[in-house]
């Protein structure tokens, strides 16, 4: 018994033995596994932070395009911010595009265990470039914007009054008797009109927030013809804030004939002098915006309109304002214009844009995107908007201008807004839009089959005015817009 007693004992005593080597093996073992393991993550992490960081230099030097010098400075200037000095930074910049590459080191502390310093290289690599676009932002001041002759004028009194300008200072008769003013009034602002025109000034100053930008400007039924331009999209986003002189405005005043109870002038004149009803102002300009340069066109010393004989102030045109033309455009004494010719001197507005010389060293061809607001539904000829026979007619001529569009190698999208007002001009959407307007999309892409895209387009409306215009501004190109590239 006790001989079996001493072997028990002997075998316990070489297990502890054992267990402690083990352990005391085990132990470097697991804090070199552990250590290797945060190294691994800490690299992946600080990887992905570098990664980052350059991502937004390179975007934020960008933005100062195509003044290369400037931009090289702004995106080396906003690493150090971030990383401070310790990265290796090469840049390589041009009149169109920012490259920027770093190197720093991430110590090892698998390597400490062993005495050694050693750490692990870590490069990264981003780039981005600015892509000019040719734009065009057009609406439609059909008569169908405002109440006919003889209806009443829609919306509350309070809401939508009559006008100053023709309660106190302008009378317009009809056979010897004067028209109502409150009526008058809706032939320039209306809950229908004025939200169309409020999203074209809206769309506007976004685009052209960015000055390599190109932005045109028109409307449709224009004064003799189908479509009518206040802007030509090749003058430039930055050229009327330059501290120089200038002989032009942003757009020219739309001077109107033929209308017999409407005029530029006239509202022009109401925006101008209404004290009481600020929804007829000029809209103010969106500060946050343009929040890098300083409007000259607010310092206005004349009236734009002579308060005494409501004609335009010649000199005043040079300081034009997009928003303040947008802003005067009555509605038109004709009706809606088919939508197919209107989209039709779009596109034509966009091919004939020359490129602007002043927009530097830029590489990248133009972007052309054209945007079309209007409060009703396209119609083409007798065809309603949910009518088979628009989609058809519509995708049948598109087809024929892609086609067009192929040999001279260049690409448009159209985006038309649609703010569905009835006639009383109350905002009320049709549940049938979103099905239909992605039908015609599918139809037009099925027509294409195998031959390449030249145009795209896409209807947009919403159940709701607010939604719309989320919408709306949610698809324009952001402030000075750039492009990452590949890594």
């Amino acid at each position: 018994m006790k001989i079996l007693r001493h072997r028990t004992s002997s075998l316990n005593h070489q297990r502890g033995i054992a267990i402690f080597l083990f352990a005391f093996l085990l132990l470097p073992i697991t804090l070199l596994l552990l250590s290797l393991g945060f190294d691994l993550t800490r690299y992946f992490s600080q990887s992905s932070s570098a990664q980052t960081a350059l991502d937004q230099a390179v975007k934020y030097g960008a933005a100062f395009l195509p003044n290369a010098e400037a931009a090289r400075e702004r995106a080396e200037g906003y690493l150090r911010s971030l990383a401070g000095e310790r990265w290796k930074v090469r840049s390589a910049v041009d009149g169109s595009r920012v490259e920027m590459s770093a190197k720093l080191s991430s110590p090892l502390m698998f390597a400490s265990f062993f005495g050694s310093d050693l750490s692990l290289d870590l490069s990264v690599y981003s780039a981005a470039k600015i892509a000019p676009r040719d734009l065009l932002v057009a609406l439609i001041v059909s008569n169908e914007n405002a109440p006919a002759y003889g209806d009443e004028p829609w919306g509350s009194s309070l809401e939508w009054p009559a006008a100053q300008v023709f309660t106190s200072g302008l009378t317009i008769l009809d056979n010897g008797k004067p028209l109502d003013p409150r009526w008058l009034t809706q032939q320039c602002f209306n809950p229908a009109f004025s939200t169309i025109k409020e999203l074209a000034v809206k769309v506007y100053e976004v685009l052209s927030s960015n000055p390599i930008n190109s932005v045109g400007l028109g409307y449709a039924p224009g004064a003799l013809n189908v479509y009518s331009r206040l802007r030509l999209p090749t003058e430039g986003g930055a050229r009327i804030y330059q501290e120089q002189s200038f002989d032009k405005g942003e757009a020219d005043f739309p001077f109107l004939t033929g209308a017999q109870f409407s005029s530029a002038e006239w509202c022009a004149a109401a925006a101008e002098q209404e004290k009481f009803t600020l929804a007829y102002n000029f809209p103010d300009e969106n500060i946050s915006l343009r929040r890098y340069v300083r409007n000259k066109l607010s310092e206005r010393l004349s009236p734009l309109v002579n308060p005494t004989d409501f004609t335009i102030n010649q000199g005043e045109l040079a300081s034009l304002a997009a928003r303040e033309a947008i802003w005067s455009l009555p509605v038109s004494a004709s009706s809606e214009p088919n939508f197919k010719m209107v989209v039709g001197e779009m596109i034509s507005e966009l091919l004939t844009a020359s490129y602007r010389l002043d927009r530097g060293a830029l590489k990248e061809a133009p972007r052309k995107v054209g945007y079309l607001l209007t409060a009703h539904y396209p119609r083409i000829g007798q065809a309603n908007f949910f009518d088979p026979a628009f989609s058809g007619e519509f995708i049948s001529y598109l087809l024929s201008l892609n086609h067009s569009l192929k040999d001279a190698g260049v690409s448009i999208n159209l985006i038309f807004a649609i703010a569905p007002f009835n006639q009383q001009g109350v905002y009320q959407s049709d549940a049938r839009f979103a099905e239909t307007a992605a039908r015609t999309r599918q139809e037009y892409l099925n027509g294409l089959g195998s031959a390449s895209q030249n145009i795209d387009f896409q209807f947009v409306s919403a159940d709701s005015l607010d939604e719309l215009k989320r919408t709306l501004i949610s698809k324009l190109p952001t402030i000075g817009e750039k492009v990452v590239l590949s890594r």
